[in-house]
């Protein structure tokens, strides 16, 4: 992410697709135009052994027209491990909290919900750490103040951030896009529900009905004809 914020022109989306059993995948894109590009070098140049070795497929980068584009997608069984693959994208007490991942089962229907709370400083050094300032030469970001304001680092709208959350049964996905840069502090809950309703069992149910009354259409008949012919 620390690469990500310090150039001009990016884009990530974070996108959590759940599955009907609870399960998912964690999406990250990473788009770069044609300035950030020539800045950080073409996405075919990233090293990304540490990704893989973490889990993450990474698919083969794009470049079109000067800009780039890389992204990597990782699983996740339940609740618990969506927090910890987003943790592995924002940091640990980083940009993502109160995840959540649901599956409930009633009659006839089952209610998905999935979310997560984003919150950005409008700080690029916000994706930055101990480790990786020190490895920078002290710097959060390895550049100075100066170097960073004759960059646009710190410009609105240099890096974007847009999280999505779809689920089954959804035509679209929840959305909210955040500006990592430009001083503005943010907090948002990017959430999603839907319902999906088993038709067989409705079907099963009114077949069900419709023997019980044809029984007691049967039975009444019967009766009616024993009483004729008493």
């Amino acid at each position: 992410m620390a690469l990500v914020t310090s150039a001009c022109q990016t884009v990530t989306t974070v996108t959590i697709d759940g599955a009907e059993d609870g399960s998912g995948t964690v999406n990250v894109m990473v788009s770069l135009d044609e300035q950030a590009t020539q800045a950080l070098g073409d996405a075919a140049g990233a090293v990304v052994e540490d990704l893989t070795a973490a889990g993450w497929e990474i698919a083969e980068p794009s470049s079109a027209d000067g800009s780039s584009s890389m992204s990597g997608t990782k699983g996740y069984s339940n609740s618990d491990e969506l927090s910890a693959v987003l943790e592995e994208v924002g940091g640990v007490d980083g940009i993502f909290s109160d995840t959540f991942s649901t599956v409930e089962s009633g009659f006839a229907k089952t209610t998905y919900a999935a979310g997560t709370t984003v919150t950005v400083t409008g700080d690029p050094a916000q994706f930055s750490d101990v480790a990786l300032t020190q490895l920078l030469g002290g710097l959060a970001l390895g550049r100075t103040p100066e170097e960073a304001a004759f960059e646009g680092l710190n410009d609105p709208g240099a890096a974007t951030l847009v999280v999505e959350v779809n689920l089954p049964g959804l035509s679209e996905p929840s959305s909210e896009t955040f500006d990592l840069t430009g001083g503005e502090t943010r907090s948002a809950t990017v959430a999603a529900e839907s319902t999906i309703s088993d038709s067989n069992v409705w079907k099963l149910l009114v077949i069900g009905i419709a023997g019980v009354v044809a029984g007691a259409v049967i039975l009444v008949w019967g009766v009616r004809r024993r009483r004729v012919r008493a």
